[in-house]
């Protein structure tokens, strides 16, 4: 089949495309002007199609089955303006849409956010309340409705995935794992906070193998599904995990040397099953093996960029 893939040039988009490659799709990314992120596509030039977004001229996309939204604004939290957090995760959205039903596509793959229930402390599953705890969840749960409105007005299939906590190869230095990477790569000390928050890692290739799965089922309807890891753990037994994993220094973590911030969630954890049941998908690589492989890949990459530079 034929893909549209807006996001591509993301941590999760980049790895979509991939999984979509080793399915035999055709694929097209979508990429916006000044995208700063067209290193992590670079090694797939041959084999995808790469088109500005939005076009030069409606209607301007080519003939497709499929579109991936996965372009968001505002996941690191640093901006709090509403204005560009809706224009950059719902009205983005719609406006793919509305280009989606001219070029052909039948089915709408959109990635929400486990940021769109908030703080709750328990495990969420699709019907726990949406009561978004920052800008960015808010923005993202805004999409998610829209997205389904839209759907429902255009007569799209739309399949929305709420993703909780994603890590792998690609991902921008500025984020968790990047920065642990680079503390034992480098023998640098990294100050963290007592590390007491836990998660459900999830590697980014399950991940996008969830997304394709999600593409390939013979009807969707619209559905919204979170995708989750299995293995609920604090953060310091993370770091703990990737230490053994790799032969790391414990010693170069400084666990409570940094306060919690005042919007920290605790407990982010989501409840994945009606998807696990609907598509019969699962991880395939546990959390240690996504990290060995995680560092496997910074480590290269470090050997032939300075590693210091900041990639989004």
């Amino acid at each position: 089949m034929r893909a549209l893939v807006l996001g591509a040039t993301g941590f999760i988009g980049s790895h979509v495309v991939r999984a979509l490659l080793d399915r035999g799709h055709a694929v097209t990314a979508l990429v916006r002007a000044g995208s700063p992120g067209m290193w992590r596509l670079a090694p797939l030039r041959d084999a995808i199609q790469v088109l500005p977004f939005p076009g030069p001229e409606t209607g301007s996309l080519p003939k497709a089955d499929l579109c991936f939204n996965l372009a968001s604004h505002g996941v690191d939290g640093r901006s709090s303006d509403l204005e560009p957090l809706g224009e950059g995760n719902l009205g983005i959205a719609l406006r793919l849409m509305e280009d989606c039903v001219r070029c052909g596509v039948r089915r709408f793959i959109h990635a929400g956010s486990g940021f769109e229930y908030g703080n709750t402390g328990l495990p969420l599953d699709e019907g726990a309340p949406l009561r978004p705890a920052s800008p960015y969840g808010m923005a993202k749960a805004a999409a998610t409705e829209g997205v389904l409105r839209q759907a429902e007005r255009l007569g799209l299939d739309a399949i929305v995935l709420r993703p909780f906590s994603a890590f792998g190869p690609m991902e921008g230095f500025h984020r968790f794992v990047p920065q642990l990477m680079r503390s034992l790569l480098e023998g640098e000390t990294l100050a963290l906070t007592p590390g007491e928050q836990v998660r459900d890692y999830l590697f980014v290739e399950d991940l996008a193998r969830a997304f394709v799965c999600a593409s390939e089922a013979p009807s969707g309807g619209r559905r919204v599904f979170n995708v989750c890891g299995s293995q609920r753990m604090s953060l310091r037994s993370f770091v703990e995990l990737l230490c053994a994993a790799v032969h790391g220094r414990m010693e170069l973590f400084r666990f409570g040397e940094l306060p919690y911030r005042s919007t920290e969630m605790m407990f982010y954890v989501g409840d994945d099953r009606r998807f696990r049941e609907r598509f019969g998908w699962a991880p395939e690589l546990s959390v240690e093996e996504g990290l060995r492989r995680t560092h496997v890949w910074y480590a290269r990459y470090r050997a032939s960029i300075p590693f210091a530079q900041e990639l989004r």
